[in-house]
């Protein structure tokens, strides 16, 4: 006769509803966050496009009259706080991932890392 699979105690189950919890919200941010990485790495790429053209043109920018016909300082600020709030994303980007790193590798439950590493192989496919 077969017995009966043990219910698991409530500390076992809260455990089990936060490992859900967490691979849950990992599984919905990833996507997004590897959508923003795309497009932050298109913005950045457009950026480093503007300093080089900017660069290769720095002595006709220096003059006066152009200067004053086009606004180009006001677009040189613009370029140079754009990059600093790509910087700033960057950086909250490499927080994700290290935090994605983290949560890939938890070494209190190997079940939360099989099902990301499962995941992430079944979304490769697609």
């Amino acid at each position: 006769m077969m017995e009966p699979a043990p219910c698991p105690n409530p500390e076992e189950r809260r455990r089990s509803e936060i490992l859900s919890g967490i691979l849950a919200n990992y599984t919905a941010l990833l996507p997004l966050s590897q959508e923003l990485q795309k497009r932050i790495n298109g913005i950045d790429l457009i950026c480093e496009q503007t300093d080089q053209y900017f660069y290769e043109h720095v002595e006709s920018l220096r003059d006066s009259s152009i200067l004053k016909a086009t606004k180009t300082d006001d677009l040189i600020n613009f370029a140079m706080e754009t990059q600093a709030h790509i910087k700033r994303i960057k950086d909250v980007l490499k927080e994700l991932d290290r935090v994605h790193h983290k949560l890939d590798f938890f070494p209190w439950d190997k079940r939360l890392s099989l099902q990301l590493r499962e995941q992430d192989i079944e979304e490769r496919t697609l």
